[in-house]
């Protein structure tokens, strides 16, 4: 039996039996109104938290936003050190709308209710660990 038990291990390991994910829910209160969608980034490095590149989204999610608060769910995460951007983008154009002097004209915030002042949070900031299924709530700030 113990010279089939490391064959038997690789297999075990191979197989990903061992490949655990999770769930990463974020409830976004404040929501002004129900036009467009809540979008929301997982990103899971500091080098491009938060990025306009579409390439450097760990997982995105968007749901048709509802006044008051719009739930959305990941599922299939594997455990780790993530944060959020999340983004109200009320005429649907994919982007973050600003007036001339480059102030956001939708709204927006981040996980752990990091704020962006003066320019966008640091990871360290919104950052927030898996390692079980996530549940999480945000406010929006137009």
């Amino acid at each position: 039996m113990r010279k089939y038990l490391p064959a038997f291990l690789m297999m075990l390991f191979a197989s990903g039996i061992n490949a655990q994910t999770y769930s990463v829910e974020v409830k976004v209160n404040n929501v002004k109104s129900d036009d467009g969608y809540i979008s929301v980034d997982l990103y899971n490095s500091a080098e491009t938290f938060p990025s306009d590149e579409e390439e450097d989204v760990f997982m995105g999610k968007k749901a048709k936003a509802c006044q008051g608060s719009t739930t959305v769910r990941f599922d299939s995460v594997p455990p780790g050190k993530y944060a959020m951007a999340i983004l109200h983008d009320e005429n649907d154009n994919d982007k973050m709308d600003k007036n001339c002097l480059g102030i956001p004209k939708e709204g927006d915030c981040f996980s752990e209710n990091a704020k962006a002042n003066f320019g966008k949070p640091k990871f360290e900031e919104a950052d927030f660990r898996v390692r079980g299924d996530v549940y999480t709530t945000v406010f929006m700030n137009y």
